[in-house]
C-alpha cells in the first residue's frame, strides 16, 4: 500500500494545532515520504526552511513530547540541506537541544517508564545523527568540540558502547571522527584531558577480541563489526598523526602505539564476507599504521623476526610478511585493473614507502615481487602487463599525487640510487622525481640503506647496456639516418632552421629550454647562459 503524499506546508499547518496525535501523524507521513532521500536539491529549500523554523519554535521551548522521535527524524532529514542548516539550524540553542537528547551534555533525562527504553535509545540515536550533520556543515560554529562536558560525555559513551548496539557505536565514533578531524584544539583537549587515544585503542582491542570466528592469525568480521572497526581506525589516525611531529614520547604513548600496531596487524590478517569491505578495512588499518611515527614503528610487532635466518625471503611464501602482502594486494588490484583513485593509492604508497625505509627485509621482499631483474630490454619499461610495467607507466600519470607516490615508492625499492632507478624506469619516466629532488645529475637520496643486498646486473643487461637508450630505458630498433645523403650545407641549413624555430617558440613562451644547474635542479637555459656570461666577465 502506497503512503499518502504530504508537503512541508501541510506539516507546518499540523504543527500549528495543539493536537499531538495529528502532529505525530503528519510528521510520520512526512518521514515515510522522504525516508529514501539523502541528496537534497535546492528546489524546495525555501519551503523546508519554513518547516524547520516552525519546528524549532514548537520544540525548543517545550518539555518532552509524544512525537519527539518523529520530530527528530524530520530534523535529521532537514539537516541534510546545507543551506537550511546554515540559516536555520546553526544556533547554539538548537545545538544544546540536540546535545541534551543525545545525552552528551552531562545532564540526565528522566524517562517515564522502563518500557520506553527502546524509544529512548532511538531518540538518542536520531539526535546524535542530526548533531553530526549540523556540526559538520557549520564547522562547529558554536565551539562544541572544545567543551569539557561534551568531550567527557563522548568519552563515557564510548566506554558504554561495549554493551550497546553497533549502530549507536558507529554514530558516536563518527561524531568523534568529526571532533578529531575538524578541531585541532578539540583533538588536543580530547587526548590530554580525557585520555582519548588509550580509550580508543582499548575499545578497538575489545571489539576485535569479541569476534569469535578466526582464519589463522586474523578474524572473520561481520559487516556490522567491520563498520565499527573502520570508524575506530579512522579516529586513531587523527589521534596519532600529531605524534609524527614529536621527538619525545611518554610511556603511555609508546604503549598505545605498540598496541595499535599489534591490533592493525590482526586487522590486516582478517577478512569479511564482502571483498570491498575487506579492502576498506585493510586500507584504514594501513592508515592507522602510517600515523605511527617512524621512530616508534616497531617492525618486530608488525612482521615479527626472521627466525630462520633466510637471506632472501619471499613475500608470498613467508608467513610473517602476510600483513604486507595484504597491503600489496590492494595496490596490485587497483593498478592492474586501472582503478586509479587518489584517496586509496596515495596513502597506501606512502605507507609502503615508509615500511620499506624502516625495514630492509620488507624492502627486499617488495622489490623481488614488484621490480624483478629486467631481462627484456627491447621493450620500454612501461610496456607490458606486469605490475612493474603498470607502475612505471603511472610515473607519468596526470594526477600529481599518484605519480609522485609511485615514483617515490619505486625509488625507495631501488635504495634511492639514481642509476639503479633509471635502469628500471628509464630516464624519461624518472625525470619528474629526480628534478623535484635535485638529482637529475645522479647521486643518492637522503635515506641511508644497508649494504646487505646487492643489485647485480643480469647477463641480459650486460649484453645490451651499450645499446640502451637511457631516456626510454630500452634498446631502440635500428633506424635509417634521416640526414643520410645530405650535403654539409643542407645539414647546416636544417640546424639553423631548427634553432630559429626553438627560439621563436621560446619567445612566445610555448616552450622554455631548460638545463641542469649545479645543484641538480632544472634551471632556465637563458638564466644559465646569463650566469655564465657574468662569471666570464668577472674572471676577465
Amino acid at each position: 500500500m502506497e503512503s499518502l503524499e504530504i508537503d512541508e506546508q501541510s506539516v507546518v499547518d499540523a504543527l500549528s494545532l495543539d493536537d499531538e496525535e495529528k502532529i505525530c501523524e503528519a510528521l510520520s507521513l512526512y518521514n515515510q515520504n522522504n525516508k529514501e532521500k539523502f541528496a537534497l536539491t535546492s528546489n524546495n529549500t525555501a519551503k523546508r526552511q519554513v518547516l524547520a523554523k516552525r519546528m524549532l519554535k514548537k520544540l525548543l521551548p517545550s518539555s518532552e513530547t509524544k512525537y519527539l522521535s518523529e520530530a527528530l527524524s524530520v530534523l535529521l532529514f532537514l539537516s541534510r540541506d546545507r543551506e537550511l542548516v546554515s540559516k536555520c539550524l546553526a544556533s547554539a540553542d538548537f545545538t544544546n537541544y540536540l546535545l541534551k537528547h543525545s545525552k552528551l551534555n552531562g545532564a540526565t533525562i528522566a524517562t517515564d517508564t522502563d518500557g520506553d527504553a527502546q524509544l529512548n535509545l532511538k531518540v538518542e540515536l536520531l539526535a546524535c545523527k542530526c548533531l553530526c550533520n549540523v556540526l559538520f556543515i557549520t564547522n562547529d560554529a558554536n565551539e562544541t568540540f572544545t567543551d569539557h562536558q561534551f568531550l567527557k560525555s563522548v568519552t563515557e559513551k564510548i566506554v558504554e558502547h561495549q554493551s550497546r548496539p553497533d549502530e549507536h557505536t558507529v554514530i558516536t565514533l563518527r561524531l568523534v571522527f568529526l571532533i578529531t578531524a575538524l578541531s585541532a584544539k578539540g583533538r588536543n583537549l580530547f587526548i590530554e584531558n580525557h585520555n582519548a587515544r588509550t580509550v580508543l585503542v582499548q575499545f578497538l582491542e575489545y571489539k576485535i577480541n569479541q569476534v569469535n570466528d578466526t582464519n589463522r592469525e586474523g578474524k572473520v568480521f561481520t559487516l556490522k563489526q567491520v563498520e565499527v572497526v573502520d570508524e575506530i581506525l579512522k579516529v586513531l589516525f587523527h589521534l596519532n598523526v600529531d605524534l609524527r611531529k614529536s621527538s619525545m614520547y611518554s610511556t603511555q604513548e609508546v604503549s598505545d602505539l605498540d598496541l595499535t600496531l599489534s591490533l592493525c596487524r590482526t586487522v590486516l590478517l582478517s577478512s569479511c564476507e564482502d571483498e570491498k569491505r575487506t579492502e576498506s578495512l585493510h586500507c584504514h588499518a594501513g592508515n592507522a599504521i602510517y600515523s605511527v611515527p617512524p621512530q616508534q614503528l616497531k617492525m618486530k610487532i608488525l612482521i615479527g623476526e626472521n627466525t630462520k635466518q633466510v637471506q632472501e625471503e619471499s613475500l608470498k611464501k613467508t608467513e610473517r610478511f602476510a600483513p604486507i602482502k595484504s597491503l600489496l594486494q590492494i595496490l596490485e588490484h587497483r593498478v592492474m585493473n586501472n582503478i586509479i583513485t587518489v584517496d586509496v593509492l596515495q596513502p597506501l604508497l606512502a605507507l609502503l614507502s615508509q615500511l620499506s625505509r624502516c625495514s630492509a627485509d620488507v624492502r627486499k621482499a617488495l622489490k623481488a615481487e614488484i621490480l624483478p631483474p629486467r631481462k627484456d630490454f627491447h621493450r620500454r619499461p612501461e610496456d607490458g602487463d606486469a605490475l612493474s610495467n603498470k607502475l612505471v607507466k603511472l610515473c607519468t600519470h596526470a594526477n600529481v599525487e599518484v605519480k609522485n607516490g609511485i615514483a617515490d615508492f619505486l625509488f625507495v625499492l631501488c635504495k634511492e640510487n639514481v642509476d639503479r632507478f633509471v635502469k628500471y624506469t628509464g630516464y624519461g619516466n624518472a625525470a619528474g622525481l629526480l628534478a623535484a629532488r635535485g638529482l637529475l645529475a645522479g647521486g643518492f637520496g637522503e635515506t641511508e640503506y644497508s649494504d646487505c643486498d646487492s643489485d647485480s646486473d643480469t647477463e641480459e643487461y650486460k649484453n645490451a647496456s651499450h645499446q640502451i637508450n637511457p631516456v626510454t630505458g630500452h634498446v631502440q630498433p635500428t633506424q635509417n639516418n634521416p640526414m643520410e645523403g645530405m650535403s654539409d650545407e643542407q645539414k647546416e641549413y636544417l640546424a639553423v632552421k631548427l634553432a630559429q624555430e626553438i627560439t621563436q617558440l621560446s619567445r612566445l613562451k610555448a616552450i622554455q629550454p631548460m638545463c641542469v644547474g649545479e645543484d641538480g635542479q632544472l634551471v632556465s637555459l637563458t638564466q644559465k647562459v646569463h650566469e655564465t656570461q657574468i662569471t666570464e666577465e668577472q674572471s676577465d
